[in-house]
């Protein structure tokens, strides 16, 4: 009690208590925090990183919590190199990495490319990667194909320009979808099969006579050609600097373009193929291609040595095959089920037991009805009411109730219906 005013005073007690924190290592479990661990310095940079993203630590503070992104630490105690991470998680020899020997580059292994990956963001990362053997550059041989530009007559007699291929290794001569469009000629079923290198095989399920005729000469030939998707690819592969061949000016190229790539409309095989050479041969150097005399012009062909050629124009593919197999599975499949169906099918039977062979020769058989067929029903009283309908309306129409009345009776009379 306050003995100056006389109330009671009121005694108010206050409890503190001091807890030292320690931090416990998310790696070792040890008191001491993840950026001074020791096990967590002797692995590697991406090895640190690795480990960070397990335990969900933060990869500037490198504490649990928060991401990287929302982390509110003080930025002085970022890595000097001012990247958005903690010290620890710097790579120190990023810079000898960039500059190592192509050597040492074909050597990198499948695991240091993923954590290479794992550097800062504002540094180029490697996010796919092509080991390509390292070997010198030497000049490949790019086969040039003799091309030429005819003229194919269409529908109508119109005539279409389009690019041909010269191949005596063809045992047919071919033409692409798109030009079978664009000619309008009448298609025949052929369903002829091709079979092209490692043995790849298609079908070729149509064909067209079109009658070709050169630009050059008074040469045309009308011949079969079997239709396909597409002939080849662009020919040649690359384009070719011609500026400095000799080529004789006064020769009338088969294909003035031939070093442009451009695509082929037809495949002229062997059938005509020999019959469109003529003697005349120019050969421009032992480098170059030759000039070669036919009926279409003169064709540029043979081996030029050029770098870089990306394109072979010859198929290798097992797809074809394994398409076939699979298609081949299933028709078997589907006739072992229709076998198992036919099995106790009456239709055979009904034709057994009821067919016979007319004066004319051809076989007559008795049409099956259906024995659990349900009754009509109480149908009358609605087929009388529909006529007596039917003939209101025609009283108004005297024309139309004649030649009703009409095929009526001519049906009668065929037999095929009769009064009741």
């Amino acid at each position: 009690m306050n003995q100056r005013s006389g109330t009671p005073s009121a005694i108010s007690k206050v409890h503190a208590a001091t807890i030292q924190k320690t931090d416990c290592c998310s790696l070792c479990s040890n008191e001491h925090s993840i950026d001074i661990c020791d096990t967590f310095k002797k692995i590697t940079v991406n090895s640190r990183y690795a480990k960070a993203k397990q335990l969900g630590l933060c990869f500037l503070c490198l504490k649990r919590g928060h991401r990287t992104t929302n982390c509110k630490s003080d930025s002085s105690k970022w890595c000097e190199c001012k990247g958005k991470h903690h010290p620890l998680m710097h790579s120190k020899d990023k810079e000898s990495k960039e500059n190592s020997t192509e050597e040492a580059a074909n050597k990198t292994t499948t695991d240091q490319a993923i954590a290479g990956s794992s550097k800062r963001s504002e540094e180029p990362r490697t996010v796919a990667k092509c080991e390509v053997p390292s070997t010198p550059t030497v000049a490949s041989k790019q086969v040039l194909l003799a091309t030429a530009i005819v003229e194919m007559v269409g529908a109508g007699g119109v005539k279409h320009n389009c690019r041909a291929l010269l191949n005596s290794g063809a045992m047919a001569n071919f033409v692409s979808e798109s030009m079978c469009d664009i000619l309008s000629l009448p298609k025949s079923c052929a369903n002829v099969p091709i079979v092209g290198v490692n043995g790849t095989k298609m079908n070729a399920m149509f064909k067209i006579n079109a009658t070709v005729k050169s630009k050059t000469t008074d040469y045309e030939s009308s011949i079969d050609y079997l239709v396909v998707p597409r002939v080849t690819g662009a020919l040649p592969s690359l384009k070719l600097n011609s500026k400095n061949w000799p080529i004789p000016t006064e020769l009338q190229l088969a294909d003035p373009k031939f070093f442009i790539p451009s695509r082929i409309d037809i495949l002229l095989g062997a059938e005509v193929f020999f019959d469109l050479l003529q003697v005349g041969k120019i050969r421009m150097s032992t480098e170059l291609p030759i000039l070669q005399e036919s009926r279409l012009g003169w064709p540029i062909y043979n081996v030029r040595s050029v770098t870089g050629v990306q394109n072979c124009h010859a198929s290798s593919s097992n797809q074809y095959n394994e398409q076939l197999n699979d298609l081949m599975k299933r028709f078997w499949m589907i006739d072992e089920q229709i076998k198992d169906q036919l099995e106790g099918d009456e239709c055979e039977s009904h034709f057994i037991s009821t067919y016979f062979r007319g004066e004319d020769g051809r076989y007559v058989v008795k049409l099956p009805f259906r024995k659990d067929a349900g009754e009509l029903g109480d149908s009358r009283t609605q087929a009388e009411k529909r006529f007596k309908a039917l003939e209101a309306r025609l009283e108004k129409y005297p024309d139309t109730k004649q030649k009703y009345k009409g095929f009526i009776y001519e049906f009668i009379s065929l037999g095929h219906a009769r009064i009741l």
